[in-house]
């Protein structure tokens, strides 16, 4: 849209400002944050730039919610945009037009079926506002877009279950004698899982099924109680939280 085509287009009805020709058509600021004829892109309904930065406002179509975090994932190496979690849901598509006309949150979600779960197409609860079957969350449930939040490196049950059925599940060795013994919670990954090495790879490549660097790189050092593993033979520490037996073959 531009100065001039908004005459012929959009003009007949509607105003940038003011008043609108037509009373029962609201102005382009009721859905437009920025006018429509200089903001030429996502900026005018969403405050950032086409899949750059994550919406800044406080009312919908511009709620900041979890946007923020997930456009950081281009940093890490899993390309990230609008079209990832909004796939043909943009701007001169039909459903884009009849939810910006209805106003009501929340925004229609498509993931790509590149994020799909193992066994399991995406869905999303528009009550909730949570994500589910999307493979980088293991097929759980995620919590609410606008107000939850995953601590990384304290919740890891979050997005890896035991077994084989996600993508990112844990099976391998000694896993299920080691959850039996103490139970399935993150203080029981990082007795072995390094935090800090683990960071190096973790949310690198979501859009693909394979995990993100090798996991035995991970093990030991930090506040683990794993004083070496190499070559698939764990040693733990020594001590009271450590010294479990003595090196063994995962």
């Amino acid at each position: 849209m531009t100065a001039a085509t908004f005459p012929a287009n959009c003009g007949t009805c509607h105003s940038v400002t003011g008043t609108s020709p037509v009373s029962a058509a609201p102005l382009c600021t009721t859905c437009h944050v920025a006018s429509p004829l200089t903001a030429l892109n996502c900026t005018s309904c969403h405050a950032s730039p086409p899949n750059g930065v994550a919406p800044a406002g406080a009312v919908y179509a511009n709620i900041p919610g979890a946007h923020g975090t997930h456009i950081a994932l281009n940093s890490t190496g899993t390309p990230i945009s609008c079209n990832t979690c909004h796939n043909g849901l943009g701007t001169g598509t039909l459903n884009h037009y009849n939810r910006a006309k209805a106003r009501v949150a929340p925004g229609d979600v498509a993931i790509l079926a590149t994020y799909n779960a193992q066994t399991v197409p995406f869905s999303f609860d528009n009550t909730a506002l949570s994500c589910s079957n999307v493979s980088c969350h293991g097929g759980q449930a995620t919590p609410n877009w606008q107000t939850g939040a995953i601590v990384v490196n304290d919740q890891c049950t979050n997005c890896h279950i035991s077994g084989t059925t996600q993508f990112n599940s844990y099976n391998s060795g000694e896993h299920t004698f080691h959850v039996n013994s103490f139970g399935v919670t993150a203080t029981t990954c990082k007795r072995c899982h390094n935090t800090t090495t683990l960071a190096v790879n973790h949310l690198t490549t979501l859009g693909t099924t394979a995990m993100e660097g090798p996991a035995s790189a991970t093990i030991g050092g930090g506040s683990t109680t794993v004083t070496s593993y190499v070559g698939g033979s764990c040693t733990p520490s020594v001590g009271s939280s450590g010294g479990c037996h003595s090196t063994r073959s995962w």
